[in-house]
């Protein structure tokens, strides 16, 4: 045995040494036209093997198209000679371990469609400088219109006086790049740098974080075609804080930016997830008074683009903006990481999605669309890259880019129907040209369809050409295909009244730009031995609040004092205000002064948890100020939670059979109903993401469409994020809480769960509706992701509940 190991040691490195490495002597040359003949070639690590280098060819279905011997010019570089139709091809060389794609598609004409935007992120995720440079001359030459990056401000300036502005991502280098092609970059502002303090996530010092950007802008502007300020800042990249402590953030940079940079862009939300709460409290504090875009992200299906845009369109709308421009800022669909590229088929359903969803969103009207991400990126189990390892393009690049040429500067037109069997067809078209983008039936193999119509020509999901079949029918391979058609002939069959086109119009509208902006910026500073910030708002850690005090920071960034009468009002008027209200401040040029109210929370939430707290400035010589919203949320006792409602039924928690494990294979559950009709979790994790979250089937009579909320009563031992999950019918369909439902202190607290605030589970199947549908809700599962390996979760009591 141990001579047979030894065997298979000395074998190893022959086999490695067998392996070549080949590297592209340059990305832009694996971008080449169709039709004509090209030239790619490629430096090895080492000297070529004597024997002929052979290559095989294969299309974007895996298909072998072509084999031969490519030439060897010198010892160490090999030279592939072709003239190569329309479309995406792989190329893999014998005894070298990767492939290599080619893009065959003309170059993208001189003013790209500002829709087709990419998240190229190089400063953080491409260390290579010749890497770099040729990436960003792809995006030039495919009609990228922006590439977003990401700047940590803490690299750059992590002390005060002192400006590094490549550090060690090479930031000012990436965006010189990006500004020597003509690709506007758009920044987004990541991270606080130490010496700002921090409130959660966010810079403390707001005054410091103005003067900073404004020498940040001065530097970068010429190479920016937008700001975005900060990251997903619902969820953790925001420290689960609410909406006005970035909007604070948010105020500060579109008071620096406009001082350097008037005109430029400003971009705010930047949403993981729908959460209306956070978005309502934004726009009250004055995030739509002071940007010119609204962005989100999505992870979604294309299936449920149309209603997640409508959703962001009805709370603009609610706050007066309907027409204010939507960006999508990071949207994608990642294959298995582990290999430098991925299999074909993890490859094609990642080109498919990502297309799919940039023509779902360009219909409903929505400006930019970046899709995620550009080079190649391993995040926890997934590959999120559009390039391979080594940077040669993937087929999701190829079908993103073609596109943008098959519908850039196209506008929508309307939907064709063309039976049942489909999804609407979305109908695109400019003075030359009308493209319609047929799809398959998500979970299908149909493969044709008849069109009905005389077509002009056909290209599949990477741009190669595609014959209709003797009866009419358009193959459909690759769950995709675009048609040219003949207007006249398409008008009237167009359907253009519907949901699409309302959000198209919406869409196309040309909002008047924000607001002038002011000096002055209102912070709430929270007591966290009272509150427990939450996405939502300020939970208050007691059952029984009493009286409280109240405080808001106003900052001043401009070079003049200011006085501020600050009015404080409270929505219930079962909260009481003690002391003078106004409460009169005097903030100093470049400084901060703090208003402070005593209030009686005592009764405030008898009828509902959320309490609305707005404080205002009243002075007619002062600056205009923004004003702060805060949400404050009540921590009343279960029994209290459940008077509001004539409907309740309690779950038989403490019934074995009902329950099933729901955990990773590296993790232990134990499960512990009792006869009381509670439950006990207790988890323990070995490697891996640290969740649990085991199903409890609900009694075969229970209709949750008769119900609208579910109250508990839980108990958290360790840090967590607590959730509830809705599972639509056996499958895997689930609808979450966006955030903790329960602090995990170790203690006892009631909380309430509404159905209508719930969202899809981007982890799990998609929704084919986008809906939760809750007569098809059979199993809910109570569970957590775990912040340590060890946890206990309790669950005392929990309800149905709902009006009568």
């Amino acid at each position: 045995m141990i001579r047979l190991c030894l065997a298979f040691l000395s074998l190893a490195p022959a086999a490695a040494e067998a392996e070549m490495v080949l590297r592209p002597e340059g990305i832009e040359s694996l971008f080449i036209e169709p039709d004509r003949p090209a030239t790619i070639r490629w430096r090895s690590d080492r000297d070529l093997p004597a024997d002929p280098i052979r290559y095989t060819m294969r299309d974007f279905q895996d298909r072998e198209v072509r084999a031969g011997t490519a030439e060897r010019v010198d010892t160490r570089t090999v030279v592939l000679s072709a003239t190569l139709a329309q479309g995406y091809y792989e190329i893999e060389f014998a005894g070298v371990p990767t492939r290599f794609g080619v893009v065959a598609l003309p170059p993208a004409a001189q003013t790209p469609d500002a829709f087709f935007c990419i998240d190229s992120a190089m400063s953080w995720l491409v260390r290579d400088a010749g890497l770099r440079e040729g990436l960003v001359r792809c995006l030039r030459r495919s009609g990228i219109a922006m590439s977003r990056e990401r700047l940590n401000w803490g690299e750059i300036q992590s002390v005060r006086d002192r400006f590094d502005w490549n550090a060690q991502s090479g930031y000012e280098t990436v965006r010189q790049l990006h500004a020597d092609q003509q690709v506007p970059v758009l920044e987004m502002f990541h991270s606080a740098t130490p010496w700002s303090g921090k409130v959660g996530k966010y810079p403390e010092d707001l005054v410091g974080t103005a003067s900073s950007w404004r020498e940040i802008t001065r530097r970068w502007r010429s190479t920016w075609g937008g700001l975005e300020v900060w990251n997903e800042p619902d969820i953790f990249f925001g420290d689960h804080l609410p909406a006005d402590q970035y909007v604070a953030l948010l105020k500060t940079l579109t008071y620096a930016v406009d001082r350097e940079a008037p005109g430029m862009t400003l971009v705010g939300g930047v949403m993981a997830h729908y959460h209306r709460q956070f978005l309502d409290t934004a726009a009250e504090c004055g995030m739509l008074d002071c940007v010119d875009v609204a962005s989100f992200h999505t992870y979604d299906r294309a299936a449920q683009m149309q209603a997640l845009v409508g959703k962001y369109r009805d709370w603009l709308a609610a706050h007066g903006r309907r027409d204010m421009p939507l960006w999508i800022t990071e949207s994608g669909r990642p294959w298995k990481k582990g290999p430098s590229r991925p299999p074909a088929d993890q490859d094609i359903a990642s080109a498919l999605d990502i297309t799919c969803k940039a023509i779902e969103v360009r219909a409903c009207g929505v400006a930019r669309y970046f899709a995620f991400v550009y080079p190649f990126y391993e995040e926890n189990d997934n590959n999120f890259g559009m390039m391979d390892r080594q940077g040669s393009p993937l087929r999701s690049f190829a079908a993103y880019i073609q596109a943008a040429r098959a519908l850039g500067n196209k506008s929508y037109l309307g939907d064709l129907r063309l039976g049942d069997s489909l999804p609407a067809v979305r109908v695109f078209g400019d003075d030359r040209e009308t493209v319609a983008v047929l799809t398959a039936l998500p979970g299908t193999t149909q493969t044709d369809v008849a069109v009905d119509l005389p077509v002009r020509r056909a290209e599949a999901l990477d741009g190669r050409r595609v014959e209709p079949t003797a009866a009419g029918e358009v193959p459909l391979a690759d769950g995709l295909a675009y048609v040219w058609l003949d207007r006249a002939a398409v008008t009237a069959r167009l359907d253009t009244q519907t949901e699409t086109m309302r959000l198209w119009t919406w869409g196309q509208a040309s909002p008047p730009r924000r607001r002038a902006t002011s000096p002055i910026v209102l912070r709430w500073q929270y007591d966290p031995d009272t509150f427990q910030p939450v996405t939502a708002g300020y939970r208050l850690m007691s059952e029984n609040p009493g009286k409280t005090r109240l405080v808001v920071r106003a900052f001043n960034l401009g070079d003049q004092p200011a006085n501020l009468p600050l009015v404080l009002h409270l929505a219930d008027a079962a909260a009481q205000i003690g002391g003078e209200n106004p409460c009169a401040v005097r903030v100093p040029a470049a400084g901060f002064a703090d208003a402070a109210w005593d209030v009686d929370l005592t009764a405030a939430f008898a009828r509902d948890d959320p309490l609305a707290v707005t404080v205002r400035s009243v002075a007619a010589a002062a600056p205009e100020t923004l004003p702060l919203a805060v949400t404050l949320i009540g921590s009343p006792t279960i029994a209290q939670r459940r008077a509001r409602y004539p409907r309740q039924l309690r779950l038989p928690l403490g019934q074995t059979a009902r329950w099933q494990p729901n955990i990773p294979s590296y993790g232990r559950l134990e499960l512990h109903p009792q006869p009381d009709d509670s439950v006990a979790l207790t988890v323990r994790f070995g490697q891996g993401d640290r969740w649990v979250y085991p199903h409890f089937r609900l009694p075969d009579d229970v209709d949750l469409s008769r119900f609208s909320a579910l109250v508990l009563r839980a108990r958290c031992e360790r840090p967590a994020t607590v959730r509830i999950f809705l599972w639509e019918t056996d499958g895997d369909v689930g609808y979450l809480t966006a955030s903790s439902v329960v602090p995990a202190d170790g203690k006892w607290h009631a909380a309430e769960v509404r159905f209508d605030e719930l969202t899809l589970s981007n982890a799990n199947a998609p929704d084919a509706n986008g809906r939760l549908d809750l007569d098809q809700v059979r199993r809910i599962s109570f569970g957590m992701n775990s912040d340590t390996a060890e946890n206990r979760l309790d669950i005392g009591e929990a309800y149905l509940v709902g009006p009568e």
